[in-house]
């Protein structure tokens, strides 16, 4: 599998939370798609629309749902939006969000407040809370819970089912942005988990391309949530009689389409899982939590701060640290060829499953050289 990434003989990539490279088979496929646009067979959309419905159906099967409940976006913002623009609001609702989310789940919902919703910050201790906090910032008015499963800065990883309860006693809505989770973890069934809504993109864990992303909605939130931007590909278009307008929504999740997709990145995104599902999921998750653990246990003995928690139970793919000189580190790992990111004065190392030891035992040569 690691033959797949060429870039790991000449550099050391620990940043799939930032974005993923693509593989050699993501590469051909996006090749052979480009070659035929470029003349072989320029109006390729019904050749390639099996692998679509196959990709949508590989999406489902991740997690444990229905193909008439995903579909696929632009990105998480995308998806994000279609949920907060989409419900019913009325003055006085409100929602509950973590005060560390990523901005991407948070500015949909703010922009909300002009409506008269109000927010509820949950509080956070170096981004992670506890279902306490979860459960003291909700209210019989609270009508959405929105947070990230996996923390971007932290690596925080959020008990989903316990959190769905929660939500479920208290008749609201459970959104999860779940970019900085799939891919790196897995998930058995969002319905067990209470889950109604909930968005990724795929350039990250799921090593697709950018622009390109993917939503559930739950059967139940399917009935309540209205498209707000109308396309024709999401209406039951009478395709022998264009002139027939009937604006009549599909019954299902591809009501909130609009016009023609990213079919290079869905292209893309097919071989991409492809070759995820044959290095098979659980063992890619089993991977990436032992690389966890290994950095997890080895940068303190480098005079890092762990930022976050230690706690098994709470990790991901994600491990970032804190030090007097993040800022010079991270430019001379980079200038090692060792690529991490730079997050609020914070080191994050993110490791996915073609990684292994000699990358981190090459990260851990280079800050011993520092």
């Amino acid at each position: 599998m690691r033959q797949n990434f060429p870039h790991t003989q000449h550099q050391v990539y620990l940043n799939h939370a930032a974005t993923a490279p693509l593989s050699k088979p993501v590469l051909l496929a996006m090749n052979d798609f480009l070659a035929e646009r470029h003349g072989q067979n320029i109006d390729n959309y019904f050749k390639h629309l099996p692998k679509t419905i196959e990709t949508r159906q590989w999406i489902a099967e991740l997690l444990g749902t229905s193909i008439t409940n995903v579909d696929f976006c632009h990105n998480t913002s995308d998806a994000l939006n279609t949920l907060a623009l989409g419900l019913d609001w009325k003055v006085g609702d409100r929602i509950a969000i973590p005060a560390c989310e990523f901005p991407a789940n948070v500015y949909p919902f703010m922009a909300l407040e002009k409506l008269g919703i109000e927010i509820d910050w949950i509080p956070h201790q170096n981004s992670t809370f506890s279902l306490a906090d979860i459960q003291k910032a909700l209210t019989p008015k609270t009508r959405l819970l929105t947070l990230s499963w996996v923390q971007f800065l932290s690596g925080f990883k959020s008990d989903l089912a316990e959190i769905g309860k929660l939500c479920k006693a208290n008749g609201t809505l459970f959104c999860v942005d779940a970019i900085q989770g799939l891919g790196a973890l897995t998930i058995d069934s969002v319905a067990d988990l209470q889950v109604d809504f909930l968005a990724c993109g795929v350039q990250k864990w799921m090593m697709g391309d950018q622009g390109l992303a993917f939503f559930y909605v739950s059967e139940k939130l399917q009935s309540q949530l209205k498209p707000v931007k109308i396309g024709w590909l999401g209406i039951d278009v009478n395709w022998n009689d264009f002139y027939d307008y009937k604006l009549q929504f599909y019954p299902d999740a591809t009501q909130f389409r609009t016009g023609t997709a990213n079919n290079l990145g869905i292209t893309a995104f097919h071989a991409a899982l492809e070759l995820y599902r044959a290095a098979n999921p659980k063992q890619c998750e089993a991977q990436i939590l032992r690389l966890n653990q290994l950095l997890k246990s080895e940068l303190p003995k480098l005079e890092f701060e762990i930022y976050g928690s230690t706690k098994k139970a709470d990790a991901s793919g994600i491990c970032t640290v804190s030090h007097l000189q993040s800022a010079a580190i991270f430019e001379y790992l980079m200038a090692q060829n060792i690529t991490i990111s730079y997050r609020n004065n914070l080191l994050r190392i993110s490791p996915t499953w073609y990684n292994d030891e000699s990358d981190l035992a090459k990260l851990f040569d280079a800050l011993k050289g520092f």
